[in-house]
């Protein structure tokens, strides 16, 4: 329940790039909006075992310094690992949290509705316990009435 940071995404992500991958490919939630999301997939390819001076065909117009040496790319496949969690862990979020609010919107409804109908049910039972004692007042009354005439 703690919110995302990017450090953490940043150790993750420093953690990662000492493994050896080809394609690295995240599965998660995307916000779409309050009431879907969807799940979807988010690929890195790796940046490592490029000889020295030649850059991934991705980064193909870029100039790198220093030289395009391996530790750059290390630590530019890092970067990007780090940025893409982020970015993943705050959708991912944003997602729960939606569910969340929508989750206890519904909650809420249900309870009032629940209060109305308690409340129907209560009102229909006064009423009934009323009716009755009401019944009975003008049954007294009434033999009350018939024993006077009767004198």
């Amino acid at each position: 329940d703690k919110d995302p940071l990017f450090s953490l995404a940043a150790a993750i992500g420093e953690r990662l790039v000492r493994q050896e991958f080809d394609l690295m490919t995240f599965i998660h939630n995307e916000f779409e909006n309050t009431a879907k999301f969807d799940t979807v997939t988010t690929s890195i390819p790796t940046m490592a075992g490029f000889d020295v001076g030649v850059l991934p065909p991705k980064l193909t117009g870029y100039d790198v310094e220093p030289e395009n040496n391996e530790e750059t790319l290390s630590n530019m496949m890092e970067y990007s690992i780090a940025g893409v969690l982020y970015s993943v862990m705050m959708e991912s979020q944003a997602c729960e949290v939606s569910q969340r609010i929508i989750a206890m919107d519904n909650a809420s409804t249900n309870a009032g509705d629940m209060v109305d109908r308690f409340t129907l049910l209560y009102n229909r039972a006064r009423q009934a316990k009323i009716t009755t004692e009401l019944t009975e007042i003008i049954s007294g009354a009434e033999s009350l009435n018939d024993d006077v005439d009767e004198d």
